[in-house]
């Protein structure tokens, strides 16, 4: 019986950091977009790779998770890298190289 309590638990833990993922994810995606439609660059592949996650403070001083997001742009023949940091739902940094950092 324990077990069973225990079972449905860790399913619902799981389903849950599942669906924050593919929310995180997307808003990091409508971000990069953004981002680079700013820059009239083209967004490459329409998506962005989870690099880090941890947990950090957010400023209430409350544990969240920081994710670092990569995702590839072009502004003609050469493939850029950038970086998009979030914590929680909230975009923290975008940085695109020689394109200046923004947070929107």
């Amino acid at each position: 019986m324990v077990s069973d309590v225990l079972l449905i638990i860790l399913m619902v833990a799981a389903a849950s950091y599942w669906l924050n993922a593919m929310r995180s994810k997307e808003i990091a995606r409508e971000a990069g977009k953004r981002a680079c439609i700013k820059y009239d660059v083209s967004f490459l592949d329409d998506t962005v790779v989870i690099e880090k996650v941890r947990f950090r403070r957010n400023p209430n001083g409350q544990l969240s998770l920081y994710r670092e997001y990569r995702f590839e742009f072009t502004s003609g023949d050469n493939r850029c890298k950038a970086t998009l940091t979030m914590l929680g739902d909230r975009v923290l940094d975008i940085d695109m190289g020689v394109y200046p950092t923004m947070v929107e």
